[in-house]
């Protein structure tokens, strides 16, 4: 809310008085002995972004299917998609903030500019 160049892209958005919250949901083509157990590094780092950008986000609720690669992918490995929970007070996801935003600012302030000498050019 500080910065208006910075944007999350969450897949979901609950938005009621009660209760503000994101949603992420993933597809994953594995093979049947290697399921998925949760988000990956990057995915966390998203779901750090998600809830630097929007810190109004009570919970971000990250979803997934796994599907067989190797078979049917239409299909879940399991009948149902699984969710975990996640909280802006996670310790993962406080330690993942620190780590983001300094390469955020510098990666913005580099890309204004660049527009800045792209503006100068024309």
């Amino acid at each position: 809310p500080d910065e208006d160049g910075f944007a999350a892209t969450p897949d979901g958005i609950r938005w009621l008085p009660e209760q503000k919250a994101g949603a992420e949901v993933k597809v994953k083509h594995v093979t049947r002995d290697k399921r998925t157990k949760g988000p990956t590094l990057g995915e966390w780092r998203q779901i750090a972004w998600q809830f630097r950008v929007i810190p109004e986000f009570e919970h971000i609720d990250w979803c997934w299917g796994d599907v067989d690669k190797d078979g049917d992918q239409e299909d879940l490995i399991d009948d149902e998609p699984k969710f975990i929970r996640v909280y802006p007070d996670d310790p993962k996801i406080l330690d993942l903030q620190q780590q983001i935003e300094p390469i955020a600012v510098d990666l913005l302030a580099r890309l204004r500019a660049s527009l800045a000498f792209e503006k100068e050019l024309s």
